[in-house]
């Protein structure tokens, strides 16, 4: 079975023409002014290694605190690939995140969890207003 090498969320992420990948604004958590928000692009780039394997069914799932799907990115073949390590990237729209807590991020492969990792959300109020406590 494959194996995720490393995996990473971002906000942006963008692969030039002599193919070297850029990512911008990587995160494991998310502060929000208030709760719920919908938060725009969401990125899962991933590096697999393949081992002998040079094809498989990808699938990403994004879950909430109380542990329903949030998001998938469907089943989803990969390759077959020349190499034994494969880049893949999903790409989330308009995500409703109704609650605080740990979400996870869980990667398979051909069905089965390769990893889970945790993306935190809090809220957090704007600082308030400076204000001068006497004459200026």
């Amino acid at each position: 079975m494959p194996s995720v090498q490393w995996s990473l969320i971002c906000d942006y992420y963008l692969i030039d023409q002599a193919g070297r990948l850029s990512l911008l604004g990587i995160f494991d958590r998310l502060v929000v002014p208030q709760l719920p928000v919908v938060y725009p692009y969401l990125h899962v780039v991933t590096q697999w290694h393949l081992g002998s394997a040079r094809q498989f069914r990808l699938e990403t799932r994004l879950w909430t605190p109380t542990e329903q799907v949030l998001a998938t990115s469907g089943e989803l073949p990969v390759g077959p690939v020349p190499n034994d390590q494969h880049l893949t990237i999903n790409s989330f729209a308009n995500l409703t995140l109704e609650r605080a807590g740990q979400y996870l991020v869980e990667l398979l492969a051909d069905g089965e969890t390769a990893r889970f990792y945790p993306l935190q959300v809090t809220p957090h109020a704007p600082p308030a207003t400076y204000r001068p406590l006497g004459p200026v």
